[in-house]
């Protein structure tokens, strides 16, 4: 999360806002930002997904998780998402400020059972002060839950973020950081934390003089690849360049003009 976003989600917590829809593109680095900003092991966080059910995310959850399933194997007892809701009410008459996060909840829309659930905790976990995160890396809200719900957009990773992941990786494998990070990062722009780490890490190399380097044009590649992943978007690898336009003299320095320096032309056929 970036510092206005923290920010934010501190204002939440302080309101006792019961239910909130976090959208990220890095779900899991959200849900760990979220713990670290409890302080410490203080209030119970737990998280629930439809493969394992609902699992602490710190010490003082192990208890209230293993209460919640009454000893038995939580992807039996909680895997239904509306059986879990259900058995959250209880948590709901505990006045501990607990936090728990459903992975992927848009997936469980289109249920009834689900959005009743959801209603139906609204009241409770407001009294108690707890916080019911329904995260995505989009989310629609449906109209039936839309007003009780605040939504929250954790936003990708910025040019400082990016260039601290550089920093931290490079420095890790024993390289230097190189001087132009700034067009390092510009490779990574558009990827979340945890894909901007995994993409520089497969691109970092030792030469035969054992000294670490970076790829380039492998992190492009790889770059190209993650937004081709998008249905309708492609990369154009030809050689032409901006540059290369004759005759467009006055249009390009009215371009230049207008938005300064740019990374990319996008073409909308």
């Amino acid at each position: 999360m970036n510092s206005a976003l923290i920010e934010q989600w501190k204002r939440i917590r302080r309101a006792s806002v019961p239910l909130v829809c976090f959208e990220s593109a890095d779900q899991i680095a959200t849900a760990r930002e979220i713990v670290r900003l409890t302080n410490g092991s203080g209030p119970a966080c737990m998280s629930w997904d439809i493969a394992r059910g609902l699992q602490p995310l710190n010490d003082a959850a192990v208890a209230v998780c293993n209460d919640l399933c009454e000893g038995e194997d939580p992807a039996i007892v909680t895997g239904n998402p509306a059986e879990c809701l259900t058995k959250l009410q209880r948590l709901g008459k505990r006045d501990a400020r607990g936090i728990v996060i459903m992975y992927n909840a848009h997936l469980c829309f289109d249920v009834p059972a689900v959005l009743q659930g959801i209603v139906n905790l609204r009241d409770m976990f407001k009294q108690s002060g707890h916080t019911l995160v329904l995260m995505g890396p989009s989310i629609s809200v449906p109209s039936e839950i839309a007003q009780d719900i605040m939504l929250v957009s954790d936003v990708l990773p910025d040019v400082k973020q990016i260039e601290d992941i550089i920093t931290s990786t490079v420095t890790d494998a024993g390289g230097v950081v190189p001087e132009d990070i700034d067009k390092v990062a510009d490779t990574l722009i558009g990827l979340s934390v945890f894909a901007a780490e995994q993409t520089l890490a497969t691109c970092i190399y030792k030469d035969e003089a054992g000294a670490i380097g970076i790829d380039r044009a492998a992190l492009w590649e790889r770059k190209c690849k993650v937004i081709e992943q998008t249905k309708g978007l492609s990369v154009l690898k030809g050689p032409e360049r901006f540059a290369d336009l004759m005759d467009l003299d006055n249009l390009i320095d009215y371009l230049t003009n207008l938005v300064g320096d740019y990374a990319c032309i996008v073409f909308v056929d």
